[in-house]
């Protein structure tokens, strides 16, 4: 059975909880992640699970019927087949209800459809209904309903689960006798630990005989080199039944940064392998050392990677591109540049960018490299290279801004700059404000800003005018002197 093949909305889901006044009006863009996996019903035939994974703090909140804060979006979901409607829904979905001082929780909407076998167009939008000012979210793909054949041995998709427990109410999230909440997304952060999964397996007495025994192998292995990881391994022994279940977990803490395979195998009595599923996964853990084992793969040959001539040129080539870089990629800038030999470092470098542009990777470096001396003469200081800067991980992540104000000399202010981006991505009206505290060093430290995953603080006025007025309640906002001489508050707001 072909595996599933999700589809992104806008951001990777971020499953930490994230905390706030309920009561505030959020600023963010709508976010959703969205994914579906395949799976059969013996009498009922095929049917699909779609799942959207909203973050919580994308979307707006107002009191409800208790005087509770309470998010609404509606969702609409659409399989089209030759522009014909197969199948449709529409409904209003409610976030989970929280007070003034409670955390605001990502949540999950799970729906499941009988088609029949083949491939569909689906289409989905999703509104905020709080804040109809909000832009709503549209995407459309291919979905594939795998056709199952009962007389030989298949598999749904693997599930990755974000929770479970026994339950013998019957919900759309029940699952063999547990209600699971999937987990929508293939990237595991060092804030979890375990990565937990489910999988149905069909056919066995059809193909093996009734109460026949089977065993179910699963473990890990390296994406690229495909070899098992050590410690990340179990079988067990299953009886053939109309639907088999395989629902477990593997504690991932140990498991160091990288990219994997979760495997399960189906093999009869005699060992002969006879259904698999993989799911590939990463893994992004900074107490353990990054697995690059496969970069010994990588071919670099006469490429632009071979004109490095001296290791000090390769390290600062790869050095520079932590602003563009993943997080599994900066995992190993970070914590073992140091220690790679010569070749290695070519290898990582050539990969880095062969991956992500394929014939075209040495233009699109030699365009950033350009990119990276010119933010050294904007941004560089004496201690301090460009890219290393605040301002210049920012321009090199995010391009030049649309606007640029500067203000080097309110009275009561730090210098300070902002930055306006008519369009990043999917974000719109995205801005970023610099300071400089020392007052010497050019070196403009980021202080605050709209744009999702960089810093937000709420007390960035304060800190701005810090210069002549120290503060020390921590729960004020705004300046004393915010009315006289400061203009920050306005340009940030609308900026020029």
């Amino acid at each position: 059975m072909k595996s599933s093949k999700p589809l992104f909305l806008f951001a990777l889901l971020m499953s930490c909880m994230c905390s706030g006044a309920a009561q505030s009006q959020q600023q963010d863009q709508l976010t959703a992640y969205f994914d579906y996996k395949n799976f059969f019903a013996p009498g009922q035939g095929n049917y699909i699970e779609t799942y959207l994974s909203f973050t919580g703090h994308s979307i707006d909140y107002q009191l409800n019927e208790n005087g509770k804060y309470q998010g609404e979006v509606q969702v609409t979901q659409v399989f089209k087949k030759e522009d014909s409607i197969v199948a449709f829904k529409k409904y209003n979905l409610r976030s989970p209800v929280i007070g003034n001082d409670s955390l605001i929780l990502d949540f999950v909407d799970q729906k499941r459809w009988v088609l029949e076998p083949g491939l569909y167009n689906y289409e989905l939008e999703i509104s905020d209904l709080v804040n109809s000012d909000k832009d709503s979210i549209t995407a459309n793909q291919v979905i594939e309903v795998v056709a199952t054949n009962e007389e030989r041995i298949s598999t749904s998709d693997i599930e990755l689960l974000q929770s479970f427990r026994k339950s013998d109410a019957f919900t759309e999230w029940s699952k063999s006798g547990y209600e699971v909440v999937p987990y929508v997304s293939t990237y595991f952060p060092p804030y979890i630990g375990k990565i937990a999964y489910y999988m149905e397996i069909y056919g066995t007495e059809m193909a093996l005989g009734m109460d026949a025994r089977y065993v179910v192998n699963q473990y890990i292995e390296k994406a690229a080199t495909l070899t098992k990881m050590e410690g990340f391994a179990r079988f067990t022994k299953q009886s053939t039944e109309k639907v088999n279940v395989v629902f477990s977990s593997f504690n991932i803490d140990d498991l160091p940064t990288g990219s994997y395979n979760l495997v399960i195998e189906i093999r009869d009595k005699t060992n002969h392998l006879v259904a698999e599923k993989k799911l590939f996964f990463e893994r992004l853990n900074p107490t353990g050392t990054p697995d690059i084992s496969s970069l010994n793969l990588v071919d670099y040959g006469t490429s632009f990677a071979a004109k490095f001539e001296t290791e000090d040129s390769i390290t600062e080539a790869i050095r520079c591109l932590s602003p563009i870089a993943t997080d599994l990629d900066n995992s190993v800038i970070k914590t073992q540049l140091k220690s790679l030999d010569f070749e290695t470092k070519k290898q990582f470098f050539y990969n880095f960018w062969d991956r992500q542009y394929g014939a075209e990777a040495e233009e699109k470096w030699m365009e950033y490299h350009e990119q990276v001396v010119q933010v050294d003469k904007l941004f560089g200081t004496k201690v301090k290279k460009g890219y290393v800067t605040d301002r210049g991980r920012i321009y090199l992540k995010y391009g030049a801004p649309n606007t640029m104000t500067d203000r080097p000399n309110e009275p009561s202010s730090y210098p300070y700059q902002i930055w306006h981006y008519y369009k990043l991505g999917e974000f719109s009206n995205r801005r970023f404000i610099f300071y400089m505290p020392d007052l010497v060093t050019n070196d403009y430290e980021i202080l605050h800003s709209d744009m999702r995953g960089e810093r937000q603080n709420y007390r960035w006025q304060i800190d701005l005018q810090k210069r002549t007025n120290p503060f020390d309640n921590l729960d004020n906002t705004t300046p004393l002197n915010s009315s006289h001489g400061s203009q920050s508050n306005e340009l940030f707001t609308n900026p020029r």
